[in-house]
């Protein structure tokens, strides 16, 4: 594609809000403020009680680009497919946005620039790194650069590397979810989008990063342990987890929406993991194969130990 084609491409943002009062001034003056011109925010408030209301009116009539809807509380998940619905296939690319952030002015463009390069008939995803920041924006740490080789359709299958608030994606990626029906339940918005254009698409990776991520008392991601402390915490985790929505479910949610758009070999694996509850000789077939993995090592162990042992 070329400058000037890049240039024009339509964009939309998608921004989720509830009690955002605190953080989303400084947000919606990052993305008023974004360098690539042709741009809406759709901004859909998801029953604030707070000043949130007030503070994106205020943005909205400085700015005929905002659109508001004010909603009913459904959760952040639900309140992200509607926005998707709601924005329409107008747009060339799409934006997920956290209230709480702040855009770098070369972020709708940068991620513009490297989905261009692919055909615009294939669904395709992009994420990037995240500046972490505290809550007054000091720098704390850069989030991890994944390889190649962990980026895919088996890794999103068990885990979620795109984080919402770097996702951008196409109109293709768009039509491929919205054109089936949402799903009844998912572990979020960001890890389904990535589930499915994995699946049938390209997902790219930006290994520089246009967000300043905060961290505050809501939302705090806390720094990976390290050494044998580290291995007890993820195994943990993984216990803790078990008995709740988890990615078996998800991924027989998907497979009932999908299962008629899938490879022959995509079919027959998807089928077998979800299917890990239902015989012994089935969670331990699937538990020993290669056909999906998690980033960290240690990570994928536990993982297959516990669908050997059906503890999922």
């Amino acid at each position: 594609m070329s400058s000037a084609m890049k240039k024009n491409s339509k964009a939309a943002i998608l921004l989720s809000t509830f009690n955002g009062a605190e953080f989303l001034s400084e947000q919606l003056n990052s993305l008023v403020n974004q360098s690539h011109s042709d741009i809406e925010i759709f901004v859909r408030d998801d029953g604030s009680v707070d000043e949130t209301i007030e503070i994106i009116e205020v943005y909205k009539n400085r700015c005929k680009n905002i659109h508001l809807v004010k909603g009913e509380n459904i959760g952040f998940i639900k309140s992200f497919f509607e926005l998707l619905r709601i924005s329409g296939n107008e747009f060339d690319y799409y934006f997920f946005c956290d209230q709480d952030d702040v855009w770098l002015e070369n972020k709708v463009s940068r991620a513009i620039c490297l989905l261009s390069e692919i055909d615009a008939d294939k669904p395709s995803l992009y994420f990037s790194r995240l500046q972490f920041v505290d809550k007054e924006l000091n720098f704390l740490r850069m989030s991890d650069i994944y390889e190649k080789r962990n980026i895919g359709f088996g890794n999103a299958m068990v885990q979620n590397i795109a984080t919402g608030c770097s996702v951008c994606f196409n109109k293709k990626a768009r039509y491929l979810v919205t054109e089936n029906e949402f799903p009844d339940n998912c572990l979020a918005h960001d890890w389904w989008m990535y589930l499915v254009v994995s699946c049938f698409g390209k997902v790219v990776f930006d290994e520089e990063s246009f967000i300043l991520y905060r961290q505050h008392g809501k939302n705090t991601i806390g720094m990976s342990a390290t050494g044998f402390f580290s291995y007890f915490k993820r195994g943990r985790k993984f216990l803790k987890n078990r008995k709740k929505f988890g990615i078996i479910d998800q991924m027989q949610i998907f497979f009932s929406i999908y299962k008629n758009h899938l490879l022959p070999r995509t079919l027959k694996n998807v089928e077998e993991f979800c299917n890990v509850r239902n015989r012994w000789r089935n969670s331990f077939t699937v538990g020993f194969r290669r056909f999906y993995w998690r980033v960290l090592p240690v990570d994928s162990i536990f993982l297959r130990i516990f669908i050997i042992f059906r503890m999922y």
